[in-house]
């Protein structure tokens, strides 16, 4: 016979408390003035079938899921203006490892989903984040975030290591800063890949990287109010990502930053510095740089490193920079091609000393 398919599992139509492993689904939208759905039992599948879980009073310490159990799955869920959308909780006994956040929608949650006390193997897949005001995303622990869309939020990922689950196939949209150094997407003590993100008008930077040594490759950010990566710490490898018409760098190494690679990427249009380094030792090698507001590339490092191979096109002002605040010993810049630059091809001030300059291509505008 014809007909609906019967759901499989238990039908909630309060919220409560999930003890027994298994598979729940919701059969109506629910209201909660505190946790409307704990789930401490192991094996868990909650599939709210779309339906809503909303906050009962404004300004309330709401929770729409919060999970203690291993292995839980919530998926097809709406959760709307709750103060946390989903809570994994880690701690004893490996609570909430192997958790899969996936599918759902967040609309005007102060966070839409929390991660505590390092829960390790998740995953956070598919979810669709709106407007969120504090977190999109807040995580500590060992769990991977991909393919999740993030639009006009606060701190859209935030990750806090030890961690090495990749961030990859995001989509970020208008996103508003929580403190205006950090970024659409921020790592810290990270050491995994960020993959693969495409950033859109963020208001401060759109890749933030704090004492972290991630894989930063083929992102795209465009629009950045700031800079379009900023490493501040670690030695992470920036490699083959795509910045345009960032309001400040399109690439930052600043303090305390080490060694590293800054590698193959394309800046374009940068109000400012296409790759400015002010501290650390990276090497910057093969990267296109076009239409920089001012230097192409400035190095104001006081470390050694070299810049090699890279192609700058039509800077406002000098083609490679040489900053005289920081002396370099054992810098070397060649062989870049600089072309129409609206200053000189190289400067280096006058106490930068040890610096080889050789084997250049400058072509100045007819």
């Amino acid at each position: 016979m014809g007909g609906e398919p019967v759901a499989q599992g238990t039908g909630l139509s309060a919220c409560t408390t999930i003890v027994a492993s298994g598979e729940y689904f919701l059969t109506e939208n629910l209201v909660t003035a505190a946790t409307c759905i704990l789930i401490i039992g192991n094996d868990v599948t909650l599939d709210c079938k779309n339906f809503k879980i909303s906050e009962q009073y404004p300004s309330a310490q709401t929770t729409g899921v919060s999970i203690a159990g291993r292995r839980a799955s919530v998926k097809n869920c709406v959760f709307s203006a709750t103060d946390v959308g989903v809570q994994i909780n880690g701690g004893a006994n490996d609570g909430g490892s192997n958790a899969d956040i996936s599918s759902n929608t967040f609309e005007d949650n102060n966070k839409a989903i929390v991660a505590l006390n390092y829960p390790t193997n998740g995953v956070i897949f598919s979810n669709t984040i709106r407007r969120a005001k504090a977190n999109g995303i807040q995580l500590t622990g060992t769990i991977g975030v991909s393919s999740n869309t993030i639009i006009d939020s606060q701190g859209s990922i935030h990750v806090i290591g030890p961690n090495t689950a990749d961030i990859a196939h995001n989509t970020i949209e208008n996103e508003k800063s929580v403190l205006a150094d950090y970024g659409a997407i921020f790592v810290k003590d990270y050491i995994g890949s960020i993959v693969d993100n495409v950033i859109t008008s963020p208001e401060s930077n759109g890749i933030y990287v704090l004492n972290s040594n991630p894989n930063v490759k083929t992102n795209t950010v465009e629009n950045a109010g700031t800079n379009g990566i900023f490493v501040a710490g670690g030695s992470p490898t920036i490699d083959s990502n795509t910045v345009k018409n960032a309001g400040s760098n399109g690439i930052n190494w600043g303090s305390s930053s080490a060694f590293g690679k800054v590698f193959r990427n394309v800046v374009k249009s940068p109000a400012s510095v296409g790759v400015f380094v002010s501290s650390g030792n990276p090497t910057v090698e093969g990267n296109t740089i076009e239409g920089a507001g001012g230097s192409g590339v400035k190095w104001s490092s006081s470390s050694s490193g070299g810049v090699y191979n890279n192609r700058i096109t039509s800077p406002i002002g000098t083609g490679i920079v040489v900053s005289s605040g920081a002396p370099l010993v054992g810098n070397v810049f060649n062989p870049n091609t600089i072309e129409n630059a609206g200053g000189n091809g190289v400067t280096w001030e006058s106490s930068a000393s040890g610096v080889g300059v050789t084997g250049n291509v400058i072509k100045l505008p007819v």
